[in-house]
Parts: structure tokens; sequence; C-alpha cells
């Protein structure tokens, strides 16, 4: 893959991975649905696993330090209660997952205003044009929260563009 040479050879792997990097990204631009049912899936079991490693977080804290954690135990059951959930009704699973989404992106762009501030100091018009476009993001943000749709296809593009930029950047990266 590399050699001590100022010359290095072709990496037939990193061309392989970003060709697949490219096809799945058209697989989930393809399939938009089923992509956001299987960020549903992965979603639920990271959520399951993480219920199963709080409850066994809490019996170690309890036998080491003999402290005993009431919220471990409610906040373990309710993580493995919501990844079941989310396996058995994906569609309930999506539109949770849509509308974090949309609350992340709508505290973001108004953390976004707060810390624009800073850049009044410098350039008035530049704060300016960050300003307008903090709004805009917040009225998208509202918008996806109004329609969990728009916040569900959104995670999907964007999922899709990374894939598809990474891809580009392993085939480069190839030669």
């Amino acid at each position: 893959m590399f050699q001590s040479s100022s010359r290095r050879g072709f990496d037939w792997w990193s061309l392989i991975l970003g060709i697949l990097l490219l096809i799945l990204s058209f697989m989930v631009l393809r399939n938009p649905g089923q992509a956001l049912s299987l960020v549903t899936l992965l979603v639920a079991f990271g959520t399951i696993i993480r219920g199963i490693y709080e409850l066994w977080f809490r019996q170690g804290v309890r036998t080491l330090l003999g402290i005993k954690s009431g919220w471990l135990i409610v906040m373990g059951i309710i993580d493995i209660l919501v990844g079941f959930i989310f396996i058995f009704n994906r569609n309930l699973g999506v539109t949770v997952i849509a509308i974090v989404f949309a609350i992340w992106f709508l505290f973001d762009s108004i953390g976004d205003i707060r810390v624009a501030g800073v850049f009044k100091q410098f350039h008035r018009g530049y704060y300016w044009f960050l300003i307008i476009l903090y709004i805009l993001q917040i009225i998208l943000a509202i918008f996806m929260l109004l329609v969990p749709a728009i916040s569900a296809l959104s995670i999907v593009w964007l999922i899709a563009f990374y894939l598809m930029l990474t891809g580009i950047a392993k085939i480069v990266q190839a030669f």
C-alpha cells in the first residue's frame, strides 16, 4: 500500500472502498425510505446496547462503591424499551429521529445567532449576513419540526452526500 520511496504505488483498496461508498450513496438516494429505516434500526440497537451498559454499569457502581443508583436502572430500562419500540414500530422511530434532528438543528441555529455577536466588532456587514443566514436556518428548522418528513429526508440526503464525498476522496486517494 505505502512505499518508502517518494513514489507511492496505486492503492487498490482505496479505489474499491471509494467505488463501494459511491454505490452505497446512490443506493441511499434511490431508496431513502429503506435508508432511513436502516438508520432507525441502528439507533434502536445502539439504544438497547446503551441500556444494557447502563444496567451493567449500575451493578459495577453498586459493587465497587456501595452506591445504589435508581436513575441508572430507570435510564437503562427506558433505553432498552425505546430501542425495542423503534425496532417493532419503525415509523415511530423514523418520526422521533426526524423530530430530534429538527430540534437539534433549531438549537444549533439559535446558538449560532448568539455566537454571531463576536463578528460584530470585526465587520458589521459580515455580522448581518450571518444573522440573516441563521434566521433562515431557524425558519427551516421550524418547518422541519412542522413537517417531519422534510427532516427525515434531510437526514438521508446528509448520509448520502457524506458517503459520496468520502467515496470520491477514497478514489482520489487511490491515485
